[in-house]
């Protein structure tokens, strides 16, 4: 694989992950 495409499904990973413990932080607050 290309290290441009590694690094879109890296950061998309990242993005999503921080969304949901983002989204859990506000719902459990």
């Amino acid at each position: 694989m290309q290290r441009a495409t590694v690094f879109a499904i890296c950061a998309l990973i990242t993005a999503a992950a921080t969304g949901f413990l983002a989204t859990t932080a506000i719902r459990s607050r």
